[in-house]
């Protein structure tokens, strides 16, 4: 009676032991995955966009940084065209990104606006049916930025442009222009994004060259738990159903 007694005994304690382990492993994961959500969540992720205009050459640069200074994503815009293609403008560019450089043919945004305005004039259902799932997909946009730019702050804003031409008048009224449209996208900005530095903006008239010169930058932060938040409430929006006579489709 002994060896059966201690046999059992024996097995039961090392059941309980394989639980033990196992209860500290779940403990360990658990707490690692708090300790990396509570990272995730309050780490920042920074956006920076410059432009820079200066004589004939442009320069557009978007870089995302992840704790300042790891660079996630760096994409250059360096030369921006204006064609011509069948008697309308068109806008070219050539741009340097992390896997190579890309140049863009206007000839596929022709191609678009001719096929929209095909649908448009030509298959009105078929339109209806378009601006339907463009209503809808732009409400899930806006709820997204919504919730992404509650939580994003402006760390840095400047904007400085100089502008001249050979007449002084134009030159006064241009100024006036552009500091205009500089006040009113200024406060729609600060109306949705928190500043945590005073904004730089200047517009300087030069009344002794012709010319055009722009220097812009703005730093944007946020918490990359922001993101996930949103994208998880975009993800948890039920798809739309399809309505008889209102041109929508189920998905």
């Amino acid at each position: 009676m002994f060896f059966p007694e201690y046999r059992q005994n024996k097995y039961q304690r090392h059941q309980q032991e394989e639980e033990a382990q196992l209860l500290e492993t779940l403990l360990a994961v658990g707490l690692a995955s708090a300790l990396l959500s509570f990272f995730l969540y309050r780490t920042k992720v920074k956006i920076r966009l410059a432009y820079r205009r200066t004589a004939a050459d442009d320069l557009l640069s978007v870089d995302v940084y992840l704790l300042r200074k790891l660079l996630l994503y760096h994409m250059e815009v360096p030369v921006i065209r204006l064609v011509e293609r069948e008697n309308l403008p068109w806008l070219e560019s050539e741009i340097a990104t992390d896997k190579g450089d890309v140049e863009t043919h206007s000839k596929r945004e022709q191609a678009f606006v001719e096929n929209t305005a095909d649908i448009y004039l030509h298959h009105p259902a078929k339109w209806r049916k378009l601006m339907a799932e463009f209503r809808y997909y732009a409400r899930l946009y806006n709820q997204f930025t919504r919730k992404v730019m509650d939580g994003m702050a402006c760390e840095r804003f400047a904007w400085q442009t100089r502008f001249g031409s050979a007449d002084a008048a134009v030159t006064g009224a241009f100024t006036g222009a552009l500091w205009a449209v500089k006040y009113l996208m200024l406060t729609r900005l600060m109306r949705r994004v928190a500043f945590t530095s005073r904004p730089v903006v200047r517009v300087v008239p030069d009344f002794k060259h012709v010319g055009f010169q722009a220097d812009f930058e703005c730093i944007l932060s946020i918490r990359l738990g922001n993101v996930i938040n949103a994208t998880l409430r975009l993800i948890q929006i039920p798809r739309r159903k399809g309505a008889k006579g209102s041109g929508r489709t189920s998905h």
